[in-house]
Parts: structure tokens; C-alpha cells; sequence
């Protein structure tokens, strides 16, 4: 995955990851962030990617992600909401106070995990990558994210 966002920049900017529950789709998300973090000087553009879960799956994502790439900085916003961050898990419950907060953050990449459980829009956040993971079989575009 890495390669794509850094290879083909003609392409689409993110994607979306659609495999069934169990599949690894947290792990796929993980070893993109811990690739970029590893790429040599000239990628430096990689920065913070937001992570935006359901709320029943935040501590989830926490223990996947310090698993599977122990060498990223996780926080969970608000409680961890320093910008020394790798990763910057957001509950979908708490969309709408982080709305005010990312205008002040700079961040590479946006995950969403199963996006059309969103109670709103995401639009606000700004991220150059953005990328949709789901076990749910629905349609998406990049227009959607």
C-alpha cells in the first residue's frame, strides 16, 4: 500500500480496504503506517495519519496498532491529543468536538474504519491520503471519503 500512495501519484489519493470481519484489515492499516515511518529521507511528507474507529473498537485499534507497529506513537484523542503523535485514534462519538481541534493538526493520512457507520461527515478533516476499511459490502468512491 505504501507504494501507492508514494508511486502513483496520477492515482487516486487512498482507497478502500473491503475484506471480511477477521481478515486483518487493522494489521493492513498498521504496517502501511509503520512502512512510511521507516521510508527513506526524500518521503518525509509522511506524517500523522487520524484514525477515525467506532467507539466499541477504539481500545482494539490501540492494542492492534502498538501489536503490529510498535515503533508508532499512538494517542487517542482528546486525552492524547499531542501532536508528537504517529496516530491519532478518534471515536466516531467524539466526530464532532474533533472537528475544531484538527484545524490546528497536520496530518498525511486519514483511516476510517467502516465509514458508513459515520453519524456525520469527514470531510473536514484534512489528510492528503485517505483510506476507507469495511467488512461491509457497500459502494464507496473516492467522492465518499
Amino acid at each position: 500500500l505504501p507504494e501507492v500512495e508514494i508511486l502513483h501519484a496520477d492515482l487516486p489519493r487512498g482507497g478502500c480496504v473491503a475484506h471480511s470481519v477477521g481478515a486483518g484489515k487493522t494489521v493492513i492499516a498498521a504496517a502501511l503506517m509503520a512502512q512510511t515511518k521507516l521510508l527513506p529521507a526524500e518521503h518525509v511528507q509522511f506524517g500523522r495519519t487520524i484514525v477515525v474507529v467506532p467507539d466499541h473498537i477504539i481500545t482494539q485499534w490501540r492494542r492492534e496498532l502498538e501489536r503490529f507497529a510498535p515503533q508508532l506513537s499512538v494517542g487517542v484523542w482528546p486525552k492524547d491529543a499531542s501532536t508528537a503523535h504517529d496516530a491519532i485514534l478518534v471515536r466516531f462519538s467524539k466526530l464532532k468536538r474533533f472537528q475544531f481541534a484538527s484545524n490546528r493538526m497536520e496530518s498525511t493520512r486519514l483511516i476510517v474504519d467502516e465509514p458508513h457507520d459515520l453519524p456525520m461527515e469527514i470531510h473536514f478533516i484534512k489528510a492528503r491520503y485517505r483510506w476507507a476499511l469495511t467488512a461491509t459490502p457497500v459502494s464507496y468512491t473516492h467522492l465518499t471519503l
